[in-house]
């Protein structure tokens, strides 16, 4: 399993790589929402932590890149520090796998978060391939 963590937060950023080695899952780094959607295109994650407010291009607009720019695009997580309606609203409307709001989770649960979204991800896979 392979996670992409997209947030400016060096100190955030590392907390949740040491949560997720723990468990054995993989983890690349972007500072930026220009960087995030370059190693998505480049190392194809399974899973991406994506703050909002970032430098350089914001999480929603580098998720909308993501989307259209790959075939198999990964699940996205979005963490933010700030839960308004707005952008719940627009992160649901582009499919994203769940919105956790900074400081309002545990370790255990964005793990368990990812973990999910990868299930989810690989049934959306098995389902496709039984249609076609």
């Amino acid at each position: 399993m392979r996670v992409l963590i997209a947030d400016d937060n060096d100190l955030l950023a590392n907390l949740w790589s040491v949560a997720l080695r723990a468990e054995s899952i993989e983890v690349m780094r972007a500072r930026d929402g220009e960087e995030a959607v370059e190693l998505c295109r480049r190392l194809n994650p399974d899973v991406v932590l994506m703050d909002i407010m970032m430098p350089r291009l914001d999480g929603l607009e580098a998720f909308r890149t993501i989307r259209r720019s790959m075939t198999r695009p990964p699940r996205v997580i979005f963490v933010s520090c700030v839960a308004r309606s707005v952008e719940l609203e627009e992160a649901k409307s582009m499919r994203a796998a769940d919105f956790m709001v900074k400081g309002r989770f545990t370790l255990h649960q964005l793990v368990a978060g990812v973990k999910r979204a990868v299930r989810d991800l690989e049934g959306d896979l098995f389902a496709r391939a039984a249609i076609a």
